[in-house]
Parts: C-alpha cells; structure tokens; sequence
C-alpha cells in the first residue's frame, strides 16, 4: 500500500504502475483509491483514461470521499443511543444529518467553484459560482443527497459536535463505519473488496 499524499501525487501511481506493468508482466495489479472531492465528471474521466494507458485500475468514488458512505441514518441512531435507552429517534437522526449537511451547502459551493476554476483560469468567479450551484443543483437531482456531495469528514465531525452538547456522545467515522450492519455496507464499498481480492483485474 502506497500512500500518494491525495489527488496532487497521483502521477506517482501512474509511474508506479507502468513499472510493476513492465517488471512483473501483469501479474500484480496496481489499484488507486481516490475521493471524488469537488472535482467535475469531465475531469475524472480524463484521469481515468490516464490511469487504463499506464495499466492502472483508478477508482473515485461515487460520493465525496469514503466517509461519506458511512453517514447511514441507522448506524447514527445506534451510535447515539448505544450507551443506554434512547434519546434520539430515527426521523430526528435523519433530520439532524439533513440540517447539518445544508449548514455545509455554501462551502461546498465554494469549493466547487474553486476547482473549476482551477481548471479554467478565464472564467470570472461570479461564473465559476453559478456553474457550481448548477452541478450541485444536477447532482441533487440525478438522486444524490446533499450529506453524499458535502465533506463526509466536516458532517461527521458537525454531527458529533452536536451530539457531544445534546446527549453527551462523540464519534468519529471510524465508530460509524464499525455501527453499520452488513445489509447497510454500500455495494460500492463490498464490490471494491471483491475486486481487489480478484485474481483478475478490476474492470
């Protein structure tokens, strides 16, 4: 396991690839795991064309980053109510998931529009903000949730935060990945590990 040091260092996986490709002939897969940030469509699948001429297996996830798959509304209420009788129902976790990831709507926004115009320098910033609010706006409604394209990171930690003055209990993305049952893991996350534990390479 290589650690890139995010999407800024990927041309080193590429590098690392093409090597393992030509001293090893194939016979050792090289995968890269990457968030999918605020990054546009377009853009993801340029790298992805990238990585296939260097033989390597790029996969970006479909939500921000992999946190966000952990922010299950049931994994949430077992955490919350984990140490003793209930004190949070399951429409209230829905609803303060909800509430917290709209207070990160206008960061992400931001974000967004910091990196398309990263990618085209041209264009003015009112511009870059209206063509982010328009993504955003198509995301939301091809059937993403607003928690799924905000940062999993920065929602979790709100989440606890607020949890932590409510009901007096903290969390991390770790304890709500270790909450969710089997039948709630994503089936992107269970494909991943199926690919890597292949004998062939991911497709």
């Amino acid at each position: 396991m290589l650690d890139i040091g995010g999407k800024g260092g990927w041309k080193k996986a590429l590098g690392t690839a093409s090597a393992f490709q030509s001293v090893f002939s194939g016979k050792i897969r090289t995968t890269l795991i990457l968030d999918r940030d605020y990054e546009s469509d377009a853009n993801h699948e340029k790298m992805i064309e990238e990585a296939n001429k260097h033989f390597l297996s790029l996969k970006i996830w479909s939500l921000k980053e992999i946190e966000s798959f952990f922010l299950v509304p049931t994994a949430l209420y077992r955490v919350i109510n984990g140490n003793g009788g209930a004190v949070l129902d399951l429409p209230a976790c829905i609803n303060m998931i909800g509430e917290e990831a709209e207070a990160l709507k206008h960061d992400t926004i931001m974000s967004t529009a910091d990196s398309i115009h990263a990618g085209d320098k041209k264009q003015t910033v009112k511009a870059c903000v209206a063509l982010a609010e328009k993504a955003i706006k198509t995301k939301l409604t091809s059937g993403l949730k607003l928690q799924d394209i905000v940062s999993g990171k920065q929602l979790i930690s709100r989440l606890s935060a607020r949890c932590k003055t409510e009901f007096d209990v903290s969390f991390g993305a770790l304890s709500l990945c270790k909450a969710l049952t089997a039948s709630e893991i994503p089936s992107e996350l269970k494909d991943l590990v199926s690919n890597l534990c292949a004998s062939t390479p991911a497709s």
